[in-house]
């Protein structure tokens, strides 16, 4: 098992990828809110109730709100990785365990041979 220390963090990558992860979670959070908001909506507006109105706006709000959370999750997902960075200096990094999966295969261009060099004027 090798031991590696996280020493710093790329912001925009981090922000990045906070960002996409919030959106996503927040979105799947309002996929599922949906449809009862529109069932209340509907036995709301069946039975006459002022709470329609109330409904009515929860529907905007909905998809409004993963776009809002990535934004959010971009800027704190950011200014974590700016504080993770800084920290780091005093505290040492992260200390993280990785574990050898399997056989690990190189590939890389073959080599010139020095025993058998190219005949002059060809390369």
């Amino acid at each position: 098992m090798a031991v590696r220390e996280l020493k710093r963090i790329y912001p925009l990558r981090a922000a990045n990828i906070a960002g996409l992860a919030t959106f996503l979670v927040y979105g799947a959070i309002c996929a599922l809110a949906l449809p009862f908001i529109v069932v209340l909506f509907v036995v709301g507006a069946a039975t006459e109730e002022p709470g329609v109105l109330g409904a009515l706006f929860l529907i905007p709000m909905l998809l409004v709100y993963p776009i809002i959370g990535g934004v959010f999750g971009w800027l704190f997902g950011g200014l974590y990785a700016l504080i993770y960075n800084l920290v780091v200096r005093w505290t040492g990094g992260l200390l993280l365990e990785f574990e050898e999966g399997g056989t690990t295969t190189t590939l890389s261009a073959p080599r010139a041979s020095s025993a058998n060099p190219p005949a002059p004027g060809q390369v």
